[in-house]
């Protein structure tokens, strides 16, 4: 099995899910070997392998994925006047308050902009190049005009201080229509940095498609 992973060491038996009945009548849970870890640059198709099962530590790739490459991208993709969103995982948007039930994009395009604000800050000490009330109030102008997501109800569990939280989101497609070429940049970049809440744990991932 190839896993794009960080923080985990490649090497011996990991336990894996919920405890259930073994083979052996005894409860316990599945095992995962990680084989090796592949650093991958979505967008010019680079790969590289940053962790082998008999490595101590991962190697950091010579590549990421840049600003400028995301411009490229965008400006490739031309005057986008539609734009399906493929949620990936369970997508988790509070807005105002509230849990946002069906995808619109004034919203998600809020919250992706405070999370790629809050890491462009932590790990590139700047801003990111944008004006946030501009982009909020073209988000604004976008409307969903097919929606085929459904909700789905999910929970994490941590035994250390026996809490659940709720992860659950909307997952499915969604068409949108407007003024989409100022956002591409930004649902660019959320395609590969996740959106909204518990995007740590694998949350709010995405791709999108240009019709």
């Amino acid at each position: 099995m190839r896993l794009i992973l960080g923080g985990l060491r490649a090497r011996g038996d990991l336990p894996l899910g919920r405890r259930t009945a073994q083979p052996n009548g005894f409860l316990g849970r599945g095992s995962l070997r990680v084989e090796g870890v592949v650093g991958r640059e979505p967008l010019a198709g680079l790969e590289s392998i940053v962790m082998r099962a008999e490595d101590q530590v991962a190697r950091m790739p010579e590549f990421g994925v840049t600003h400028v490459a995301v411009l490229r991208h965008a400006r490739a993709m031309g005057e986008v006047e539609r734009l399906t969103v493929s949620f990936l995982t369970p997508t988790r948007i509070v807005d105002q308050g509230r849990l946002v039930q069906r995808p619109t994009m004034r919203p998600l395009m809020q919250r992706l902009v405070e999370r790629i604000s809050s890491l462009w800050e932590n790990y590139a000490g700047s801003s990111p190049p944008l004006e946030f009330a501009t982009l909020m109030e073209t988000a604004g102008r976008v409307q969903t005009v097919e929606d085929d997501t459904r909700w789905v109800e999910l929970e994490s569990y941590s035994s250390r201080r026996d809490v659940r939280t709720p992860i659950g989101g909307f997952v499915g497609n969604a068409t949108f229509a407007g003024p989409l070429v100022p956002l591409l940049p930004w649902l660019i970049w959320g395609q590969y940095t996740h959106v909204g809440k518990n995007a740590v744990k694998g949350d709010g991932w995405y791709s999108i498609e240009a019709l």
